[in-house]
């Protein structure tokens, strides 16, 4: 089946190449964390974390993402003062 800029990448309706949001960086073994947490491959956490979709389980691995890393970012700031 071929490209079509209306469906997207073979028919998907859910396809969406225009998105653009900035990639959240996580610490190694995150990925699989969060893959497990809400059932999904680490492709398609990968995905989510890279703002390549817009799926709404996505939008929940990234919600999650940014409160493991602020809570580590805390953690880091409480040791070296």
């Amino acid at each position: 089946m071929r490209f079509n800029n209306e469906t997207g990448y073979k028919g998907s309706k859910n396809f969406n190449n225009n998105i653009s949001m900035k990639p959240i960086i996580v610490k190694h073994g995150m990925n699989k964390y969060l893959g497990e947490v809400f059932s999904r491959s680490q492709p398609f956490v990968r995905k989510a974390l890279r703002g390549k979709t817009d799926h709404p389980d996505a939008i929940k691995i990234r919600d999650l993402a940014n409160k493991k890393l602020n809570e580590f970012e805390e953690n880091n700031n409480q040791k070296t003062t």
